[in-house]
């Protein structure tokens, strides 16, 4: 589930539509399905800084080649890299 409320209150009404099985605006249920896979998880909270993977990239194979085989399949889709995005100062 998800939730999106914009004070206390509204995050613990909606808290309660979940706990209590009901739906609500601001609330979102679903289910993942099997045998999927994760790409990336960006969790928004403010924990990243520039150039964090920069040194992991220089360091880590396994790490550098992960990351060029989500550039190249990114690739069709957007005009920029991940790997120019991650060294961008």
């Amino acid at each position: 589930a998800a939730l999106v409320a914009d004070g206390r209150d509204g995050f613990l009404r909606r808290l309660d539509a979940l706990a209590d099985g009901r739906s609500t605006p601001g609330l979102v249920e679903g289910a993942a399905r099997a045998g999927g896979r994760v790409a990336f998880v960006f969790p928004g909270q403010g924990a990243q800084w520039p150039r964090m993977a920069v040194d992991l990239l220089d360091t880590s194979t396994v790490f550098r080649d992960r990351m060029d085989a989500c550039a190249q399949a990114l690739e069709p889709f957007v005009d920029w890299s991940p790997l120019d995005v991650l060294r961008d100062p």
